[in-house]
């Protein structure tokens, strides 16, 4: 059966995304012709390389212990996919409730909390992201904010800030957002390098892009699969093989993992030393 890969098309211009979503919104493969979409020139470009300037110690490890306390953190950055979960598969998700409901825009969280709170949500991220809350309600931070590779030029990182609110049962968690458009540059595993600025610190399962580097706390690799099953039942049956089809090409594209990792305790883990250097 040819699949309608069409389903995945969205803009005419794309940055750098991670994994699943830059699938979903830009070119792949040549031999998909409904696929293809140009990727603008500019949005992928050489710069110097911060990180080879920075001459990060070989026995640095990113921990929260090590980071450069000088200047006092008011800000909290988050890096997004495998950082605060393994979401990018959603992106392929909300094109197929796209074409196959003729609708615009982004769903309502309840519509994929099956997929967020089994599994795509990092364990223990509501209770880190209301700690940070409180943090900021207290006046012991200014900031929390998004900080990715990913291109927010639809409205995809908006729309995940405000999945997160519905997580945490609150309003207004993320102040900023800071996307491909504001990064340093291309670095070599495809990812973006991050400019962080001098009172804020960054949770980033790459922590090593980030400049300053000891201003960024290495977050480990998540990636956790979630059964497509509930997906399939959101359509008539009649759609399935076509579903089947695009999720198939975008496990070829990029394999499933099935290790367990629902054990995963970064977040818990992260609140005891925040609260040891707050004070609070």
């Amino acid at each position: 059966m040819a699949t309608n890969l069409s389903i995945l098309v969205d803009s005419p211009t794309t940055k750098y995304s991670d994994s699943d979503e830059q699938m979903a919104f830009s070119d792949y493969s040549s031999n998909l012709p409904d696929l293809i979409i140009p990727i603008d020139a500019q949005d992928v470009h050489e710069s110097p390389n911060p990180i080879e300037q920075q001459n990060i110690p070989a026995n640095y490890t990113f921990t929260f212990n090590e980071i450069d306390k000088t200047t006092p953190i008011d800000k909290v950055n988050l890096d997004m996919d495998h950082t605060i979960g393994n979401i990018s598969i959603i992106t392929i998700y909300i094109k197929c409730w796209r074409h196959f409901n003729k609708a615009d825009g982004y769903p309502p969280y309840e519509l994929f909390r099956w997929f967020f709170e089994g599994g795509g949500w990092r364990p223990y991220l509501k209770e880190f992201l209301l700690y940070l809350v409180d943090l900021r309600s207290k006046g012991y931070i200014k900031q929390i904010n998004i900080h990715t590779s990913v291109s927010n030029y639809n409205g995809y990182v908006d729309w995940i800030a405000q999945c997160m609110d519905k997580l945490c049962e609150t309003e207004g968690i993320i102040d900023n957002i800071y996307d491909s458009s504001v990064s340093g540059g291309i670095s070599q595993c495809g990812a973006t390098y991050k400019p962080i600025s001098p009172s804020a610190i960054l949770f980033d399962d790459k922590p090593w892009n980030a400049y300053p580097y000891n201003r960024s706390v290495g977050v480990p690799y998540y990636e956790q699969n979630v059964s497509n099953e509930p997906f399939y039942q959101m359509f008539d049956k009649q759609h399935h093989k076509e579903l089947q089809s695009v999720l198939e090409y975008d496990a070829r594209q990029y394999p499933i993992n099935y290790n367990d990792f629902t054990g995963d305790t970064f977040f818990k883990d992260i609140v005891p030393k925040l609260k040891e250097y707050f004070g609070y």
